[in-house]
């Protein structure tokens, strides 16, 4: 305990002296913020050429679902990166604290924090009435989507340059979902390769009031082997 305490003291000092990294950890609350004020005023303002309340779902799924856990899942993998050019990695390797506690706390918190910020978003905008406790699985599945954003980004980046230009890349995961918004079931499900589109389609069953189970249960299944698959990735070359 002693030690994650130590990696957490770590990851702040960190932060604090790292603007893009300051950046992502506030981008939650910015982005709260910024949609409070710029949903309303963008659907009074466009209501004489388009009609902006039957897309809200649309909105809150891509801002308030999709763009969190990737923003979280971002934060890690910088850390990640930083922590694979400072070796931190070997040294850990003579402390107490096991493999599987490190690479457990690195998945975990993206996870919380992703978690949080997801309910914060969406109590911040309030343009539609979310039932905050079946919205729970829905957050959850989106949360897993943390970690394998950042696990990605140690993947493919060797450093933090690479990094960057990479982040603006996996910005094209979220695409699938706004694209899948407009195209009619059952050719929307093929959409349903890329994992950012089932919690965003959970989402969409929920506020309709139909079931999430085949949404929520598909979702899980890909999230989960991707996730394995990005771990072996991890396991390669964070000791490079």
């Amino acid at each position: 305990m002693r030690i994650l305490r130590a990696l957490a003291a770590t990851d702040i000092r960190n932060i604090r002296r790292d603007a893009l990294l300051r950046f992502l950890l506030i981008y939650p609350l910015a982005l709260g913020l910024l949609l409070y004020w710029f949903v309303p005023f963008a659907t009074e303002r466009l209501a004489s050429r388009v009609d902006l309340v039957p897309h809200y779902d649309l909105i809150i799924a891509y801002f308030g679902i999709l763009i969190t856990p990737q923003i979280s899942g971002l934060l890690i993998g910088f850390l990640l990166l930083d922590e694979r050019d400072d070796r931190t990695m070997s040294a850990l390797q003579v402390t107490p604290l096991s493999m599987n506690a490190y690479v457990g706390y690195r998945l975990t918190l993206p996870v919380l924090v992703s978690l949080a910020a997801t309910y914060l978003v969406l109590w911040m905008v309030n343009v539609v009435d979310v039932p905050y406790a079946k919205l729970l699985p829905i957050a959850l599945l989106a949360s897993m989507e943390a970690p394998i954003f950042g696990l990605m980004l140690v993947a493919v980046a060797k450093n933090k340059v690479q990094g960057v230009a990479l982040m603006k890349g996996l910005g094209i995961f979220s695409v699938a979902p706004i694209a899948a918004w407009f195209v009619a079931e059952p050719w929307q499900y093929l959409f349903g390769v890329v994992f950012t589109y089932w919690p965003a389609k959970a989402y969409w069953e929920m506020m309709d009031g139909a079931s999430m189970g085949l949404s929520l249960g598909v979702g899980l299944v890909l999230h989960l082997v991707i996730l394995l698959l990005l771990l072996r990735r991890f396991n390669r070359v964070m000791y490079r």
